[in-house]
């Protein structure tokens, strides 16, 4: 399904919906820059006029992705008052998106499990385009008392690696997952990071 990226041209919203394909199918290293002018039926000359080199595409497509996944997950998303109500809104919004936009979640996990992952970090370390939205929404909840205060890094394992489990136990081992299981699982994440029952007496 092909990505409707806002606000880019139907040319370069052509080379990375074809990006994202190509690498599905062949990897980072198996896909040329000529494979993707030729797939997106553009010139060669003029992939190039948009991306200087092959890193470049692919790390602006991953800045794109993150923009289009953040534009999902927390659109309105102020509207919801509850710290908790968000927690849970944000979660199944993230599940929802990996199943709507399979290609996509499967080429934001190869980036995140290559060196693009830490070249991007270096070069954006110190820039607004390094924002983590769902990274400062957890840790608004450590400040406000709502979540535990533990290591960043664990709370986003728990969030996060247990929708990208789902997200993949869906796609590739086609379990069918329903709503009251979505339910089930934030909660048992909710249960073990959040301060709600802390003062309950035994």
């Amino acid at each position: 399904m092909n990505v409707r990226f806002r606000d880019i041209n139907e040319k370069k919203a052509a080379i990375f919906n074809t990006t994202i394909a190509l690498i599905g199918e062949h990897g980072f290293h198996g896909t040329s820059m000529s494979m993707i002018a030729k797939s997106a039926q553009v010139a060669t000359g003029t992939i190039y006029h948009y991306f200087p080199s092959k890193d470049c595409l692919i790390e602006e497509l991953h800045l794109e992705c993150k923009k289009f996944l953040n534009a999902h997950i927390f659109e309105n998303i102020s509207e919801i008052k509850d710290y908790k109500e968000k927690f849970f809104t944000i979660w199944k919004r993230f599940i929802h998106y990996g199943l709507m936009q399979p290609d996509m979640f499967g080429f934001l996990e190869q980036f995140y499990s290559s060196p693009y992952m830490e070249n991007i970090k270096e070069k954006y370390r110190h820039s607004a385009i390094s924002e983590n939205n769902i990274h400062d929404f957890l840790v608004e909840g450590v400040k406000s008392k709502q979540l535990k205060d533990l290591d960043i890094n664990i709370l986003l394992t728990s969030y996060i690696g247990v929708a990208t489990s789902t997200i993949r136990i869906i796609l590739y081992a086609k379990v069918n997952y329903t709503e009251t299981h979505y339910d089930q699982l934030i909660q048992i994440v909710w249960d073990g990071v959040s301060n709600e029952n802390k003062y309950e007496v035994q």
